[in-house]
């Protein structure tokens, strides 16, 4: 288990359930969005993405300390305890954990539905062929967000932080790189992909990707920035709005 690596090298129960279920749940939006011709090239992006995620995954499972120690593909899933930086978020129970990731999903969910604003822009795609329940697109839409989760940041943030830790051997400035990074290439991905250019919706994608990163940074789980972009996208269609806001 290398510094350099947010991930760990232990194959445990819940890092397999946990991959196993991020697979089926992103294969079946995956084919939601296939099945609507008009959703092909979004199908296409995300089964890529998604596909690459699962060969970083497997490669970091299996091919373990292969490089100077450590591992330059890194992946996070839910990672044991020990890898978390900070002996009181060691320490930390999973009732804990769960509360705080209800807190955040929460005040989320609360101050979304209050001033009608997102934290980061949502795809909505054209979901309505399939269903006319506002209940299943909102749930079809929050997949997508696991989907850039376990891609930006389960497999992007620890790959990149594992490349520059490896070249400059110390921590803190690794993070800030890591985080600013991994934030400017999922802009860049919303940006590119859903057209948002103007700089208030840039600035708030941004933010959101520091702060999904810092999430995975201190808790090596990727079950609560899941959640957390899981709610702000459920939000996009319950509340049908597109509106974004800088301020997080």
């Amino acid at each position: 288990m290398s510094k350099w690596n947010l991930g760990s090298d232990d194959i445990t129960p819940e890092k397999i359930v946990s991959i196993l279920f991020y697979l089926i749940v992103t294969s079946f939006l995956v084919w939601v969005i296939v099945n609507d011709p008009t959703n092909f090239k979004y199908g296409l992006i995300y089964f890529s993405m998604m596909t690459l995620w699962f060969i970083a995954s497997l490669f970091d499972l299996s091919f373990r300390n292969v490089f100077r120690g450590g591992d330059l593909i890194d992946t996070v899933s839910e990672e044991p305890k020990k890898k978390r930086p900070f002996q009181i978020l060691r320490n930390m129970s999973t009732l804990q954990y769960l509360i705080i990731v209800f807190l955040i999903c929460g005040t989320v969910f609360f101050s979304i539905s209050s001033t009608g604003k997102l934290l980061v822009t949502a795809p909505t795609f054209q979901i309505m062929p399939f269903t006319q329940s506002v209940w299943y697109s909102s749930f079809l839409v929050g997949l997508v967000g696991v989907m850039e989760t376990l891609f930006f940041f389960g497999f992007i943030f620890p790959t990149v932080y594992a490349l520059i830790y490896m070249r400059t051997r110390e921590a803190i400035i690794t993070l800030f790189a890591s985080v600013l990074i991994s934030a400017f290439i999922f802009m860049s991905f919303h940006s590119l992909v859903y057209g948002t250019a103007n700089m208030m919706a840039s600035i708030s994608v941004f933010v959101f990707g520091i702060r999904e990163c810092i999430f995975i940074y201190l808790f090596r789980s990727a079950f609560l920035p899941i959640m957390d972009h899981f709610t702000n996208n459920f939000c996009a269609t319950w509340f049908d709005t597109h509106i974004v806001s800088a301020l997080i």
